[in-house]
């Protein structure tokens, strides 16, 4: 987040909470539907994990992230993307 906007986050924090929850959904569902990750999915996830860094141990991100890791591991380990 930016050093600029943190003072602020007070006033939006429940809206920028249920837009970064919603982004990870929209990236999950995409991965769902064909079942399948490519590499523009794995960026996407990684680009949504160092956006959220440094909440990692706020709730609800303790209990997301660990789950976040695990698939990207899982893409890199199996390499189903191209």
């Amino acid at each position: 987040m930016l050093q600029d906007f943190r003072s602020y986050f007070h006033f939006t924090g429940r809206s920028q909470l249920d837009k970064s929850i919603n982004s990870l959904v929209g990236i999950v569902e995409g991965i769902a539907i064909d079942q399948e990750i490519n590499a523009r999915e794995v960026q996407f996830l990684n680009d949504w994990v160092s956006e959220h860094q440094e909440l990692q141990d706020c709730h609800p991100y303790n209990e997301l992230m660990p789950g976040v890791h695990a698939a990207l591991k899982a893409a890199n380990k199996t390499q189903y993307y191209g």
